[in-house]
């Protein structure tokens, strides 16, 4: 089992001169695709019980970025 993933939401309304992490200015189509691939991956994956992930953490993006994982994430395909 894989202990804690974390996953960075790199999407921000303002960007913090402080934060060390991968960012880009929201563009809603860049933020789709992200979701997209990342979904994929998941799937990829996690797609064994070898492979099972104990933690979850999602940081970093503007909240409606961290909104649009948690609704892409419900989708009945994995559970979390």
């Amino acid at each position: 089992m894989i202990p804690s993933v974390y996953i960075h939401i790199p999407f921000c309304h303002h960007i913090c001169h402080y934060c060390d992490f991968t960012k880009f200015f929201y563009n809603e189509r860049m933020a789709d695709d992200y979701l997209a691939a990342l979904k994929n991956e998941i799937a990829t994956a996690v797609s064994d019980s070898k492979n099972r992930v104990k933690t979850i953490f999602i940081g970093g993006g503007h909240t409606i970025c961290t909104d649009r994982w948690a609704a892409a994430k419900t989708d009945g395909n994995h559970s979390f």
